[in-house]
């Protein structure tokens, strides 16, 4: 077994992973509009009563929650592959303009 780092980067993979994550988070983001509308609706009359405000409070709180939490998850994921991509890219400028 050797001992040798193989530090290669596909970019453009990275860049997709990337877009992916980013693509990902917006969803997300649309969904948690979308349930806060819907929970709206139930609070407006769609399920009257306390099983209406029941469901329209564990939309807004629980699952809400839950997407936003996941929505910056995805955001964060996809801006750190973007800082490991920058920062390999840089690395491997910096140490090629050493031997120039």
């Amino acid at each position: 077994m050797s001992n040798e780092i193989d530090n290669k980067m596909v970019y453009s993979q990275m860049e997709k992973m990337s877009s992916l994550f980013s693509k990902a988070a917006t969803q997300l983001e649309e969904t948690t509009r979308k349930m806060s509308q819907i929970a709206t609706e139930l609070q407006n009359g769609a399920l009257q009563g306390k099983a209406g405000d029941v469901l329209a409070q564990a939309i807004t709180t629980d699952f809400n929650g839950s997407l936003t939490s996941l929505s910056n998850k995805m955001t964060e994921l996809s801006n750190d592959i973007e800082g490991a991509k920058n920062n390999h890219r840089d690395g491997v400028t910096s140490f090629a303009t050493r031997f120039k």
